[in-house]
């Protein structure tokens, strides 16, 4: 969603492309999921079509409002906005696809294995990922679908072995990585 005759945002640009490199199996199960759609475009959050609303709002893991928020996915209308503020994920796109798949899947970020995973790394995460294990599973299954594994490394406190397991985890999960 941009101007017509204009270029789109690099950070939109970079969406596209994570969206493009999502395998055919998951990239079906994910549109069959996402029922309300899927919004790229400028700006953060609020800026983005149907997502007004959210102006002015607290974000719920993190501190300031939705307008310093480059991305969303909402589990009750199944829709996803992906905008192009500055933001400290390895893929605003990848992430907000974790949180999709993670509600399409009947939540494994809350299984144990996740749960036990959240808690023995916590101390050295950094918010948000400190405080909800479906932000660290969100932000794993970015790291591993754009092929990141370093940042993953350091999303995980430097934990090379608990980084190979969560990739591995994905990778087997996911057919990604």
């Amino acid at each position: 969603m941009w101007e017509p005759g204009t270029f789109p945002p690099p950070e939109s640009l970079l969406a596209i492309m994570t969206l493009a490199a999502v395998p055919r199996a998951l990239g079906l199960r994910l549109a069959d999921h996402l029922s309300g759609g899927l919004v790229v475009g400028p700006g953060a959050v609020p800026d983005l079509p149907d997502f007004e609303k959210l102006r002015a709002i607290p974000l719920p893991q993190q501190q300031g409002t939705w307008e310093r928020s480059a991305g969303v996915y909402d589990p009750a209308l199944r829709r996803i906005a992906i905008g192009s503020v500055p933001s400290p994920s390895v893929s605003v796109c990848g992430h907000e696809l974790g949180h999709a798949i993670d509600d399409c899947d009947g939540r494994p970020s809350a299984d144990k294995w996740w749960v036990v995973l959240h808690a023995l790394r916590r101390p050295h995460l950094a918010p948000p990922y400190r405080e909800d294990v479906s932000e660290l599973f969100a932000e794993s299954f970015a790291c591993v679908l754009t092929r990141r594994p370093s940042r993953l490394i350091r999303l995980l406190g430097d934990d090379e072995h608990t980084a190979h397991q969560v990739y591995h985890w994905m990778s087997e999960r996911y057919g990604i990585g």
